[in-house]
């Protein structure tokens, strides 16, 4: 007779993801998105609660989450 083999957990790791939706500055409820309109050459970021929104131009280097951050600069620039 022979031995049993010690079987091995697995350990699965998850892959971090970019979030698609953040919280909005103003109202802090999770609902701003970023629509990137590659024809027109703009990024929308618009919150569904409140309706606060922001156009860039488009960079070819930006994520979604760089107009997000630049969108909370310029609203805590602004004042409010």
């Amino acid at each position: 007779m022979g031995r049993r083999r010690k079987s091995r957990k697995v350990v699965r790791r998850f892959k971090k993801t970019i979030p698609k939706v953040f919280s909005c500055p103003r109202c802090g409820v999770k609902a701003v998105s970023v629509t990137l309109k590659k024809k027109e050459g703009k990024a929308i970021v618009k919150c569904g609660n409140c309706q606060l929104s922001y156009e860039f131009q488009i960079t070819p280097l930006l994520q979604p989450v760089d107009y997000y951050n630049k969108f909370v600069d310029r609203y805590y620039h602004a004042g409010g």
